[in-house]
């Protein structure tokens, strides 16, 4: 477990970790492309980073008791054949609907105020934000790997998978868009998962898709274009979240 641990460990600090250097070393620059322009108190940084090793650490135990023992017995295939690459569409697209599902459950008023408020704390997103979890949250978010049951991979299939899944939530804290949010207005398909976390009933979903965000069109959750998104501090944003509870 140990091993497994420290692997998931050097995956989320291989894209993490430069990803924040970066971030820092060019602050000024990039200060234009900052969703919301405030800085995410050290001390809830510093929640989030244990949060973030703890459900690192859960991605451990999925990986030693209860999916090595399955997934080493299955070869690595000799050639990536046209259906194995269906698999990885349907891995991709199992991924979006896991994501959204366990999501939306975890809104429900009871799990939300016992769970899911914990990564909520996170109002104004950054890196550290991706897989700050509560531990039963990241029990149930890396439960994504029980698809090896339905679906047999390889080690390397499964290890790719599983880091896919800790990269994943990068995107989606990383608080930054790409054009400048100063001069413009603020789209929510540009950063939806940021629209999530100060507006708690929409977008859902993980974003895995291009033009958006397609289980929550499909089921009416998405923020409507139509309304804007301010571009707001850490203040109004919580007292904006704490109205749509």
């Amino acid at each position: 477990m140990l091993v497994s641990f420290l692997q998931n460990i050097m995956a989320w600090s291989a894209l993490y970790l430069p990803t924040i250097l970066f971030i820092w070393i060019f602050r000024a620059q990039l200060a234009r492309f900052k969703i919301n322009p405030e800085e995410t108190p050290a001390d809830l940084k510093l929640k989030e980073l244990r949060r973030t090793v703890t459900s690192l650490s859960i991605l451990a135990f999925w990986d030693t008791l209860v999916l090595a023992p399955h997934v080493t017995s299955t070869p690595l295939p000799e050639v990536v054949s046209p259906i194995r690459f269906l698999v990885y569409v349907f891995l991709f697209l199992w991924s979006d609907l896991h994501f959204y599902t366990i999501h939306r459950a975890l809104h429900h008023p009871i799990w939300y105020s016992k769970i899911h408020k914990v990564h909520h704390e996170s109002i104004n997103p950054n890196p550290l934000s991706g897989l700050s979890f509560h531990p039963i949250e990241g029990l149930i978010y890396f439960s994504a790997l029980l698809i090896v049951f339905l679906v047999p991979l390889s080690p390397i299939e499964y290890t790719a998978y599983k880091f896919g899944l800790v990269w994943a939530p990068l995107g989606g804290h990383i608080g930054y868009t790409t054009y400048d949010v100063t001069k413009n207005k603020l789209e929510p398909r540009k950063f939806e998962h940021y629209v999530h976390h100060i507006k708690f009933n929409n977008n859902f979903g993980a974003g895995l898709f291009p033009d958006g965000w397609v289980w929550d069109q499909f089921l009416g959750t998405v923020w409507p274009e139509d309304k804007p998104i301010l571009r707001q501090g850490s203040s109004s944003s919580s007292s904006n979240n704490n109205k749509t509870k």
